[in-house]
């Protein structure tokens, strides 16, 4: 999906009207998933992967573990940047909360900054890593886009898994 312009939203609200206030928000959503728009943040909808002939491999097989960062890589304006979880050691089919359906987080960091691993306070509160996480990882083989601002970056995870990053033109 792609975001809309507002001449759209409006003509196609005109289009589906539902009256009073919840009607309105109503009407435009409606309106906007009609058109095949988005409410994504950040650049837009997530860019999708290219087909692997069009790849260029940036980093091949990396394995990501205690916490300690990848090479660097960058983000550049015309090129969409992915990374694609290859095998996931500690994966274990049936643990965790969910069933072990999620594998293990991935993160990014800017070139220069430490990682952040989730922590427990003394008063015994779990603190997140306030780290850029990538989306959940379902299955290996998953690729995810890199939604950040352009610059150089690295990865970084506490768990393992082993990653390769690669790009697509945007064009």
């Amino acid at each position: 999906m792609s975001r809309c312009p507002k001449s759209e939203i409006s003509w196609l609200r005109s289009s589906f009207h539902i009256p009073g206030r919840v009607g309105r928000v109503g009407t435009a959503v409606v309106s906007a998933v009609v058109a095949g728009c988005s409410f994504a943040g950040g650049s837009g909808a997530a860019a999708e992967p290219c087909d692997p002939a069009d790849r260029t491999v940036v980093m091949e097989s990396t394995t990501l573990a205690n916490a300690e960062p990848s090479g660097t890589f960058d983000i550049s304006p015309d090129r969409n940047v992915f990374v694609t979880m290859l095998a996931d050691p500690s994966f274990n089919e049936g643990a965790g909360l969910n069933g072990g359906l999620v594998h293990a987080s991935v993160y990014v960091i800017s070139d220069g900054e430490d990682p952040h691993p989730a922590s427990s306070t003394g008063t015994g509160e779990f603190q997140p890593s306030p780290d850029f996480r990538l989306p959940n990882y379902r299955n290996v083989g998953d690729s995810r886009f890199v939604d950040l601002p352009f610059g150089t970056y690295r990865l970084w995870s506490g768990t393992g898994p082993v990653v390769e990053i690669f790009r697509c033109s945007s064009a």
